[in-house]
């Protein structure tokens, strides 16, 4: 837009936040969780509930907004709204309204009897339920001012699913259905403490810089090459630079971040020797652990199972393939943690990041299929149960070289063969 208009990109920024941030929007103040999403031809709905809890909130002003995280995942779930047009030609469905007021009325269910729901509609809908509050935004530009208003008052805990909520509405929007719902049945958001001063080891900031590395390449806000700067991840991450560039070090170590004397730090470029490498080792990482699972008593093995229903859940009540496979690796940790190996089981977390970082910075929307990854995970539990170590060892195997074949071809489809590292800091 700037190339375009001849002017610098931050008054580009500024002039983008102004038009979201005209006019007061229809939200009521207070910390807010979204429940469902509605999207076809004659409508658009979003079903929204008060929390109680104190999450982590975006501070007012135009640039803080500009720089949200939840930007990107908020504005798809807007944006999604302006799929139908007057030419799309897209068949309207009768019973339309009547399928968004049940939603919004299973939406109610999954919240306490006394919270506070917001159905916000471009439609006025049915008889809602006693407890829904019902608001209809039919103009085009203050469906889209919302956005500042979701942005500012969604608590931070709900960042993972509107990540898997965007990922479903682009899958969506390039298929052919006409009508996309999706409904948040999981437990109320429990809130995370903000930090109280710098964390006591560069492994802590380590590990939260790390997440914050992976969710910005997960939305686009960085890429293979992106340069880390201190100042950024220290005011991000509310540490000393210090503390950063001790924990950079620590990231570096794991082969997480490069760094380049006089130049920084950098988001790593992978290449397929380098995804070949990191599988190589967590294959054998992973047959040490599952050798020694199988050894242990079944009761061992609760943490295992209780990690495995977490991901049993992820895969039903999103669909979402990335989701699913963040949670399969950490099903993988923490079969990794129960073991007690004090060398391989740290070794094998770090292949754990590692693929995460690839899985990132590729784009992949992994390409595991959803079942796959859940029948391989159940009946590898299942095997480990019954200390059945050859059939526990076979399918993690499989499940190991499956997984490095579908990340090698992806990335050979996105990088010609042949093609050099990227130099660090250039796209």
């Amino acid at each position: 837009m700037a190339a375009f208009t001849g002017t610098s990109q931050s008054d580009v920024a500024r002039v983008w936040a102004r038009c979201y941030a005209r006019g007061a929007g229809p939200l009521p103040p207070g910390p807010l969780r979204l429940l469902a999403v509605a999207v076809s031809p004659e409508n658009s709905m979003l079903v929204l509930t008060s929390t109680t809890s104190s999450g982590t909130h975006v501070p007012g002003g135009p640039r803080t907004f500009m720089r949200s995280v939840r930007r990107p995942a908020l504005q798809t779930v807007l944006a999604s709204d302006l799929r139908f047009d007057a030419t799309s030609g897209a068949a309207v469905d009768p019973g339309g309204p009547a399928r968004d007021a049940a939603l919004a009325g299973n939406a109610r269910s999954v919240v306490d009897t006394g919270a506070q729901v917001l159905v916000v509609s471009r439609r006025a809908l049915p008889a809602l339920d006693d407890g829904c509050t019902h608001i209809v935004v039919a103009g085009d530009a203050d469906w889209q001012r919302l956005l500042e208003a979701l942005v500012r008052q969604c608590a931070e805990p709900a960042l993972p699913v509107l990540t898997g909520l965007q990922h479903q509405l682009m899958q969506w929007a390039r298929g052919g259905a006409q009508r996309f719902e999706w409904l948040d049945a999981e437990a109320p958001y429990e809130p995370r403490p903000p930090m109280q001063g710098p964390p006591p080891t560069a492994r802590a900031v380590a590990d939260e810089m790390f997440r914050l590395i992976v969710r910005r390449l997960v939305e686009g806000r960085l890429r293979a090459g992106s340069r880390l700067t201190e100042a950024d991840l220290a005011r991000v991450l509310r540490t000393s630079r210090l503390h950063v560039r001790d924990a950079l070090r620590t990231l570096a170590s794991d082969g997480l971040v490069d760094l380049e004397p006089h130049r920084g730090a950098f988001v790593p470029s992978p290449l397929v020797s380098d995804i070949l490498e990191t599988y190589a080792v967590r294959r054998a990482l992973g047959a040490i652990v599952v050798r020694h699972a199988a050894q242990m008593p079944a009761s061992t093995l609760a943490p295992v199972e209780q990690a495995l229903e977490r991901m049993l859940r992820v895969a039903r009540t999103t669909s979402d393939s990335y989701l699913t496979g963040d949670a399969d690796l950490d099903l993988q940790d923490v079969l990794a943690g129960v073991t007690g190996l004090r060398s391989a089981a740290p070794m094998f977390r770090t292949t754990t990041a590692q693929i995460k970082l690839y899985v990132a910075v590729i784009g992949l929307s992994y390409s595991y299929p959803i079942p796959d990854m859940c029948q391989d995970d159940i009946a590898l539990v299942q095997h480990l149960r019954a200390h059945d170590e050859a059939a526990a060892l076979r399918r993690w195997h499989a499940k190991v070289d499956a997984a490095t074949g579908l990340m090698t071809l992806r990335l050979r489809q996105s990088r010609p063969a042949g093609a050099a590292r990227p130099a660090a800091g250039t796209p």
